[in-house]
């Protein structure tokens, strides 16, 4: 169990916008009851409007550290004092420790998502794989596949690689990952506009969104007979990891 030199509660939580549909409160609130933290510890949403809120928020003295979700994994990085090697490789932060004034940034998306991707292919990895968008979970997940030499190609609205473009493509590779906001409850009708006519039962799907359990572009991939996973496993293999790395720094 963790060391402190404070007394009292310390806080955690997670910016970003919109946040009302969050899995981390009552994850990380089951997570310490079950062990015995709940007095140590609290977990709070902190939506911002805008990133330049960030240095009212960072006021608060019980202000351990901090998830970071879209929009701000890229735009928190100037607000920092220091970045771990991965975080700075990948120019993209999920979460924060905040001690004694100073503000450390890491990724631990990349490890959730090498567990996820695990789970979706135990035996052997995927010879090439399509990533869906270029944002903060986009940089985490090519990173991860970076680690593993997976071949990868990423496609976006204004990348050069654009969606109209695979159109006659998309049966080259074995794994989509789908890494953008698209498909998120409330608006749980939206996708990425692919060519889903091309979409074969020896591919795999692995969806970023959590919430619904099952988006329209897993749904896509279903009912033509593919393997399609949600974002769940790696959302609460990351949020282990950044527990790991609060309480670690608790113990300092």
């Amino acid at each position: 169990m963790a060391r402190f030199r404070t007394e009292g509660r310390f806080e955690l939580g997670l910016i970003g916008k919109p946040l009302e549909h969050s899995f981390s409160p009552a994850f990380f609130e089951r997570f310490w009851k079950e062990r015995g933290l709940s007095r140590r510890w609290r977990y709070r949403l902190f939506p911002l409007d805008a990133i330049d809120q960030l240095p009212k928020l960072l006021e608060n003295e019980r202000l351990f550290g901090f998830n970071v979700t879209v929009p701000y994994k890229q735009a928190v990085l100037p607000y920092l004092d220091a970045l771990d090697a991965h975080a700075q490789a990948m120019g993209s932060v999920n979460t924060v420790v905040v001690k004694a004034g100073i503000k450390i940034g890491f990724n631990t998306d990349w490890i959730g998502f090498q567990r996820c991707m695990r789970q979706v292919y135990p035996d052997s990895l995927p010879h090439k794989v399509l990533v869906l968008g270029s944002g903060g979970a986009s940089k985490a997940v090519c990173y991860a596949l970076g680690q593993w030499n997976v071949p990868f190609d990423v496609v976006s609205r204004s990348g050069p690689l654009d969606y109209a473009g695979l159109r006659g493509r998309l049966a080259s590779f074995d794994c989509i990952v789908h890494c953008t906001p698209l498909g998120t409850f409330p608006r749980v009708s939206d996708s990425p506009p692919l060519p889903y006519d091309e979409l074969h039962s020896g591919q795999k799907l692995i969806d970023l969104v959590y919430n619904p359990p099952t988006t329209r572009f897993m749904h896509e991939g279903l009912k033509r007979g593919l393997h399609a996973v949600n974002g769940q496993v790696m959302l609460e293999a990351q949020a282990l990891e950044a527990w790991t790395l609060w309480e670690r720094f608790a113990e300092i």
